[in-house]
């Protein structure tokens, strides 16, 4: 039997044993040191950035540079620095733009918008 492959090019099909040892090795690829061999390669390409809106004084512009310096921006005090009362839909947009913005709110009526230190260091925003 072996001597048709060889003689068709053909390679002879896996016994139950190889098969199942092959399927095991798929599953359990992680802890297999040749399936992790490339992701070196991986590791040194760059972050994908966020779209980072024109700064030329909008709204957007102006909560989006707060954002990268670290700020934590509140309803209340962005309506005093900006004289805006969207930043709710300000962040909306940031976020379809792919910025990494959380939230927490102090009370049931105020929300705290930012970016963590740890999304602003893999974005090297500083």
């Amino acid at each position: 039997m072996d001597k048709v492959y060889e003689e068709n090019g053909l390679i002879p099909a896996a016994t139950e044993n190889e098969a199942e040892s092959a399927f095991e090795k798929q599953i359990n690829c992680t802890t297999i040191p040749e399936c992790n061999a490339q992701q070196p390669l991986f590791d040194f390409l760059p972050i994908p950035s966020p779209r980072v809106p024109a700064k030329d004084n909008t709204h957007i512009g102006r909560a989006a540079e707060m954002f990268m310096r670290g700020d934590y921006l509140t309803h209340p005090g962005f309506i005093a620095l900006s004289g805006s009362w969207r930043l709710a839909a300000i962040v909306g947009e940031l976020k379809r733009y792919g910025w990494p913005i959380d939230v927490y709110r102090l009370d049931n009526r105020v929300a705290v918008y930012y970016v963590s230190e740890a999304s602003r260091r893999d974005l090297r925003w500083g």
